[in-house]
Parts: structure tokens; sequence; C-alpha cells
């Protein structure tokens, strides 16, 4: 098929009286065309850098994934010393949040099957990893055996923002330089985190998924910090109405108390610009 261009060039050598004109027109028609090819590719570039970890050499060295056990209810996620990832009955849904770091309403689409088809997944790293670097192995493992393509996209949803509280902090300064945090879950759902030399940014993100909504870091805290935080989980939706007052607590400490109490911060209900991620395509992997 000839190009628009060679089909140009033979018209004006065929016709030499060319309409001015229309040769405006037509040049006008390949400059919007040529700006909408630029604004697709913007948009597209940031989705093969998100998919692409495995190309900075990011990625699992052996990870094994088979369909879970019918009769084996147990649910669970941990990252064991040097980064080797274990998952009992994870969906990829949870897959994505743990990798991505963001609640469920950050995530949509996809096919049915990435909520409810549970997966047993053993991953280990060929050298020893961080927490964050582990979130990367699992982008591009996600990406290779499920086949998973996302695209990003900003919407201005409801979140938290993180603030200091009236009396500021009560974090200490960490003394290591090897960062973690892990967490417990006790009787009637009590839930116990201590973290060891992580960020603001770091707690913000992993607290997200837990929430089921975005968290934003706005402490102006920029060190790492050690810190233990006690609370029964709920999820409630942040207020619309601008009350920033904290629900009571019916079901032990909440978060909201448990944040100004022991670490002299406060959950505060925003509507900001936020990342979402919509799920274009993804497959059943082979056992292997």
């Amino acid at each position: 098929m000839k190009s628009a261009d060679t089909k140009f060039r033979q018209q004006a050598t065929t016709t030499p009286a060319i309409d001015v004109e229309q040769r405006k027109q037509d040049n006008k028609k390949r400059n919007r065309k040529a700006k909408k090819m630029t604004r697709v590719f913007t948009f597209v570039s940031p989705i093969v850098l998100a998919l692409g970890p495995q190309l900075l050499g990011q990625s699992f060295e052996v990870a094994s994934i088979k369909p879970s056990n019918p009769q084996n209810r147990r649910v669970s996620m941990d990252v064991g010393p040097g980064g080797r990832f274990n998952a009992t009955n994870a969906t990829v849904r949870s897959l994505i949040r743990f990798a991505y770091q963001v609640p469920d309403v950050q995530i949509s689409g996809g096919p049915n099957w990435i909520n409810t088809e549970p997966f047993d997944i053993v991953a280990t790293p060929g050298s020893d990893a961080s927490l964050g670097q582990v979130q990367k192995m699992m982008q591009s493992l996600i990406a290779e055996r499920f086949k998973l393509t996302l695209t990003r996209e900003t919407k201005i949803l409801k979140g938290y923002a993180m603030v200091l509280a009236k009396g500021g902090s009560k974090l200490r300064e960490s003394t290591t330089t090897e960062s973690s945090m892990t967490g417990s879950r006790g009787q009637a759902g009590a839930t116990r985190l201590i973290a060891k030399a992580v960020s603001i940014q770091q707690f913000a993100a992993s607290l997200s998924p837990l929430l089921a909504y975005p968290i934003l870091d706005r402490t102006g805290l920029t060190g790492v910090y050690d810190f233990e935080l006690e609370f029964t989980p709920f999820q409630l939706p942040p207020k619309t109405d601008g009350d920033d007052g904290a629900p009571p607590d019916l079901f032990g400490t909440s978060i909201f108390t448990a944040f100004q109490d022991q670490l002299g911060l406060r959950l505060e209900s925003v509507k900001s610009p936020t990342e979402v991620f919509q799920i274009d395509h993804a497959e059943r992997p082979s056992e292997n």
C-alpha cells in the first residue's frame, strides 16, 4: 500500500496547478495525526517500564506456581530471609496488591478468575534481596507467568493523608541500616506491626492495602524509624464532608486512635490524584 506522502508527491507531479488551500488542509490533517500518535506513545511508555523490571535484572532465579490444594484453606503470603517469597492460596489480585503496594480500590478490570482462583507460589532470588526488590521481582513474575498486562491511569480517589498529630511525632530514629516490617494477628483480629529502619513513605505504601485506600505521606519526616503499632483493623471509607474526626473504637483500638497515641501521627480524609491499575489481560499459568 502506498503511503500518504507518496500519493501526495504523485499528485504534485501529475497536477501542475495545485490547490494551495487544499495543501494547507492536508498539512493540518497530517500534523493533527502526528500529535495524536505522540500522545498515545507518551501514555503507553510507562506501562512498558512498569512490566519490564526483568530487563533490569530484577527477577527470581527460581519460581514455582501451581494451583492451591482445595483442602487447604490457609491463606498466607510472606517474604523470608534472603528474599524468599512464599504464598499459599494467593490470587492474582492479591499478588498485584503485594507487587505494586496498592489497595483493591486502585485495581480494576481483568477476568473474574484472578479474584477467585488461588495459587501456591515459592520463589527464590539468586542472591539476598530486600522487600522492595522482591516486590519488583513479583512484578516481573506475574507479567511473565500470568501474561499480565496493565494500563496505568490517574483518577481522583478518596483516601487518607498521613500528617503529624498535635504534639508531634513519637517515632524513634533508627540506628540500623537493615530495613524490615513484620506483622502478626492475635485474638479478635488485633494486629501488631513491628518496623525497623522504615521510612514514612514505605510505611504508607505498606499500610495502604491493609486499609483498602490510598495513603499519602504529608508528615515532612525524612528519616528512617523503628516503631511498633497495635490496632484492630477495620475498613471505613474516608469521610467526604471535611470532618477528620476519628470513628469510635467499637472493636478494640482503631488504627486512627493507635496512630495518634502510639506514633504521634494522624490520618486525614483527602481526595487526590491517584494512580489506578487497569488489568488489560491475564492468562492462567502452565503448572510447573
